[in-house]
């Protein structure tokens, strides 16, 4: 059961490494993918950060259950994105939506922190 839980850039390439980016070409990880809308958006300057948050959430409500199933029977999970590590980024708001569902008691899941 997912007990810890990592972010890291791209080039991570554990045998945790969940790719959630726009381009990863997995079909059960690319359900925590933003859109490409998303993505230039916040490159481009055209989208705030509260407008891609609003989305990325609507996104994170509709991520199918077998996705959730699949992500809860690893043991260790490292988030991995293109951006850096302290840039505003959808692995960060996934890791505080499952910390903040799923953490906070013995046995929950914690955040590691930033993997290199």
């Amino acid at each position: 059961m997912l007990s810890r839980i990592y972010t890291a850039h791209y080039r991570y390439n554990g045998p945790d490494r969940v790719n959630i980016t726009v381009k990863g070409k997995d079909p059960l990880w690319s359900a925590f993918a933003p859109s490409w809308d998303m993505v230039m958006g916040i490159k481009n300057g055209t989208m705030s950060e509260a407008e891609y948050i609003r989305r990325y959430d609507i996104i994170l409500s509709k991520v199918p259950v077998v996705v959730w199933k699949a992500l809860l029977e690893m043991d260790e999970a490292t988030f991995v994105c293109f951006c850096n590590e302290d840039w505003f980024c959808h692995r960060n708001m996934l890791v505080n939506y499952i910390v903040n569902s799923l953490g906070g008691a013995p046995g929950r899941v914690t955040y590691g922190g930033w993997r290199v």
